[in-house]
């Protein structure tokens, strides 16, 4: 992770409302090749996720100033096919259009297709984060005009995510997951940028144990991937992208594994 990169992870999951992770997930947003974002939410229940409510949507190129952002939004999303939605929304990983388009050649250009304004630029990709927490999934979907690296998708997915995490709309307290002080104790190193082997050994526990620790946590929060869950503890239980607070003595050294 770049400098750069965590700075501005940082800057949303310790923004001081969810206003301002907006507003700094959209500054982001802006010095990435992005054409517009929209938020939005769903019904958990397989059956019905394709019954999306578009919450917001900002327009980044400033070509849709004759238009509501939000009813264009709201309609792409009607004119998606339903099976598409369900499939991209219930899914472990936020789907990449550009991706899966050789598998979907016919349903990728309807999607395109309705992106395009009157007398406009259409959308060449589309990129879907979704945030499955109870009691309404939540997500946000991020237009752009032209294919980008992989290393940028995986930022935008990143930064997203963190924001989803600080939406009010989102979870409640009663559905609050209690995580285990071994989750958290893995966690806190993840949420601070260390991949799971420089956790492993930071902490003295063996990398499959980490890996379980991490796999429970997501299951215990009903999320789908590592990023959401990251976000999800970070906001939640304050874990800081610095990492935890530890004696000034105390370095980075490997400690013996336990489980």
């Amino acid at each position: 992770m770049t400098q750069d990169l965590h700075t501005e992870l940082q800057s949303l999951l310790q923004a001081e409302s969810s206003d301002r992770a907006l507003n700094d997930l959209l500054k982001a947003l802006r010095q990435r090749p992005v054409a517009g974002v929209c938020g939005f939410s769903y019904p958990l229940e397989r059956h019905a996720a394709h019954e999306v409510k578009v919450h917001w949507a900002q327009d980044l190129s400033g070509e849709l100033e004759a238009l509501s952002v939000e009813d264009f939004a709201q309609q792409g999303f009607d004119n998606t096919p339903a099976w598409l939605l369900r499939w991209a929304l219930t899914r472990a990983q936020p789907f990449h259009l550009r991706r899966y388009s050789r598998y979907l050649p016919f349903s990728t250009v309807i999607i395109l297709r309705s992106t395009k304004p009157p007398d406009g630029r259409g959308l060449k990709d589309l990129i879907a984060v979704p945030y499955p927490h109870a009691p309404r999934g939540l997500g946000a979907l991020i237009g752009l005009f032209e294919p980008i690296p992989d290393s940028v998708v995986r930022e935008l997915v990143l930064l997203t995510t963190a924001c989803l995490a600080r939406q009010p709309w989102g979870i409640e307290a009663e559905h609050r997951s209690v995580l285990s002080e071994r989750q958290l104790e893995c966690l806190q190193w993840i949420v601070a940028g260390k991949s799971l082997e420089d956790t492993a050994r930071i902490i003295g526990m063996s990398y499959s144990n980490v890996r379980y620790h991490l796999e429970r946590a997501k299951e215990q929060t009903g999320l789908h991937s590592l990023q959401q869950l990251v976000a999800f503890a970070a906001v939640e239980y304050g874990l800081s992208p610095f990492g935890p607070e530890r004696p000034p003595d105390e370095s980075d050294q490997p400690r013996r594994a336990r489980g």
